[in-house]
């Protein structure tokens, strides 16, 4: 058993909060939030998932509210202890940066928007849990170190750079690991070429 330092979070009903008169907490010019509409995966259509900063303008999209308290506390998704519905219920924030704000400030602002749109409060305390512990066997661990390969003259592809990317939709996915060679996730299947 091992302590786990976890932030534990409520998200209370709105109701009007008093405080006493404080340093101006960094925060959206303005901001809105709004459920994300379901996803249809019968559609065929993309989904735009994630967090994208164009100069003042700041779009959050398809992301739970467990990932935007992780993104706004800088915490892990285990530390967060709350309510199942945080993690399940998606919502799409769009908001502007004040005038001298940068792309770092955003994580303070997004503080102030959870607590004040959804009277967000936390605190820290520590639980036990149970780890697993990777130690080395009787006579020292057995690993080697490999190696790196020496750089590729550009004959031999299988010592070439690789670019991975992957791309998908409700179709399926594709993974590109190298020149020629992919993974695909689709109808139930998986199907696999490699070129090396």
């Amino acid at each position: 058993m091992t302590a786990i330092h976890r932030m534990v979070f409520a998200i209370l009903a709105p109701a009007a909060v008093y405080a006493q008169a404080a340093m101006p907490r960094p925060e959206f010019e303005v901001a809105s939030i709004k459920p994300a509409p379901p996803y249809d995966v019968m559609s065929g259509a993309r989904m735009n998932i994630g967090v994208h900063i164009d100069g003042a303008q700041v779009h959050l999209s398809y992301l739970s509210l467990k990932d935007y308290i992780r993104m706004a506390y800088n915490v892990k998704l285990q530390e967060i202890v709350a309510p199942d519905w945080v993690a399940t219920e998606r919502y799409d924030i769009d908001a502007k940066l004040p005038a001298g704000a940068s792309r770092d400030d955003v994580p303070a602002m997004l503080q102030t928007l959870l607590e004040s749109r959804f009277q967000l409060k936390y605190h820290h305390e520590s639980r036990e849990f149970q780890v697993y512990g990777l130690v080395a066997a009787k006579g020292g661990p057995k690993l080697k170190e490999v190696q790196p390969d020496p750089a590729s003259d550009g004959g031999d592809p299988a010592k070439a750079a690789t670019n991975v990317t992957a791309d998908g939709g409700p179709q399926g996915t594709t993974v590109r690991y190298g020149p020629g060679s992919y993974f695909t996730m689709a109808d139930n299947k998986v199907k696999r070429k490699s070129s090396i």
